[in-house]
């Protein structure tokens, strides 16, 4: 599910030409410039689960952003609103991964000698099927006995 909305943000982004990635590692290095301006991080940040009316089928509410990084000679981050606003008009309202994306938000996070980044906060609607990895087998057994001896034991499980 996760990885799956990741993916289709990421997809959908770079299709409009905006360098996209995914973050995963330490979290002191979320924040930490990209090698490429612009550039855009695509952060899950939180998960909130409802169970509804069977056990293993909840209503999910997704928190993520975007962290819109952005270089300007100029000392002018407006530069990157054009980017802001195309990844906005691409991911709010779309159905990705079966997720419902609204915006919540736009702060800018830091500036630094031209160098900039803005979040994007939003909050995706869905629902989460927890799939059940364990399958019972059928099983065939047939034992035949002699008086009290065990003469055959075939055993055979069902796909």
């Amino acid at each position: 599910m996760l990885l799956e909305l990741e993916n289709a943000i990421i997809e959908r982004l770079s299709s409009l030409g905006i360098l996209a990635h995914a973050w995963s590692g330490k979290p002191e290095e979320l924040f930490m410039k990209p090698k490429s301006f612009p550039a855009v991080r695509v952060v899950l940040e939180s998960a909130d689960f409802e169970e509804m009316h069977f056990s293993k089928v909840y209503g999910a509410r997704l928190r993520l952003s975007l962290l819109v990084f952005f270089r300007s000679l100029r000392d002018k981050g407006s530069g990157a609103y054009e980017i802001i606003e195309k990844a906005i008009r691409a991911i709010t309202g779309a159905i990705l991964a079966g997720f419902d994306l609204r915006l919540q938000g736009l702060s800018l996070m830091y500036h630094d000698s031209g160098e900039f980044c803005y979040h994007v906060r939003f909050i995706g609607y869905g629902k989460y099927v927890v799939e059940l990895d364990e399958v019972e087998p059928l099983v065939k057994r047939i034992t035949t006995y002699e008086d009290d001896e065990i003469i055959s034991d075939v055993y055979s499980p069902n796909p």
